[in-house]
């Protein structure tokens, strides 16, 4: 790990530091980003929200397999393609 002392630090130099650890984490933070277009599985909340259905509305799709949920852990997501079908519908 890189030490920076601060004691008789000229203030150019000390800013572009801060501004080189700034960009580093902007970059870390696009790498992490991803578009709705992106994702591969939604949420419950982010399907109801796209679809403009209920949470009562998916449960009874679920049923109906209409849609299939994904089970990760204790989490439900739905896979994109389906719920892009099902709102082209």
């Amino acid at each position: 790990m890189n030490t920076l002392q601060l004691v008789h630090v000229p203030k150019e130099e000390l800013i572009t530091e801060i501004e080189k650890v700034v960009m580093k984490v902007l970059e870390t933070l696009k790498i992490g980003q991803q578009t709705e277009q992106e994702k591969e599985l939604y949420s419950r909340k982010e399907v109801m929200e796209l679809l403009g259905v209920t949470y009562s509305t998916l449960f009874n799709w679920n049923n109906k397999k209409i849609l299939v949920p994904r089970k990760i852990g204790h989490r439900v997501y739905y896979d994109r393609k389906e719920v892009l079908a099902c709102k082209q519908k």
